[in-house]
């Protein structure tokens, strides 16, 4: 028996592993526990469109290198955050890779001016090697989300993203 993740939205290479949720033993099957990531700051990111309709998401944030390392690795539950923004200071031309990560994840760069520079879906994988994915121009902040859910949580190609750096709470998981 397998469980089912829910995520609802409102708006238009590692060194550690990550933790395991504390999983609830079922009467009629065992439940595999999500494992969701550990040891990161939440922080809450705006999204205007060029309407100046806005949109505000609470996301992880990694910003040291052991972080960026660690990334979304071995991961299968966002924990209720919207997304993982890796952020350089100063804005840096890299590349991301899926090893070892589990999840089918979409990502968007956007530059120091926060406009989207390029976007891409991943896909997981475990054998070298790895396809890589980066814009052609240095970038300030990704994001990285669920696969396809980059434009439903309003990471669109138009959205200008800033990061507020003011703490949020994740939305509970069911």
């Amino acid at each position: 028996m397998t469980g089912a993740l829910v995520l609802v939205a409102g708006c238009g290479a590692g060194s550690e592993p990550p933790g395991r949720a504390a999983t609830t033993p079922s009467t009629a099957a065992t439940t595999v526990a999500a494992v969701t990531p550990q040891g990161f700051d939440s922080t809450t990111v705006r999204l205007t469109e060029p309407d100046g309709s806005t949109c505000e998401r609470c996301v992880l944030v990694a910003r040291s290198l052991a972080d960026h390392r660690r990334g979304l690795m071995g991961v299968t539950s966002l924990g209720g955050h919207d997304a993982m923004a890796f952020v350089y200071d100063p804005p840096e031309r890299t590349v991301f890779w899926m090893k070892d990560t589990v999840m089918p994840l979409s990502i968007r760069f956007y530059g120091a001016d926060g406009a989207s520079l390029a976007s891409f879906d991943m896909d997981p994988c475990t054998v070298d090697p790895c396809p890589t994915y980066g814009p052609e121009a240095p970038f300030e902040v990704a994001i990285e989300v669920e696969r396809g859910r980059l434009d439903e949580l309003g990471f669109t190609d138009s959205a200008v993203l800033e990061l507020l750096d003011v703490p949020c709470e994740p939305t509970p998981s069911s």
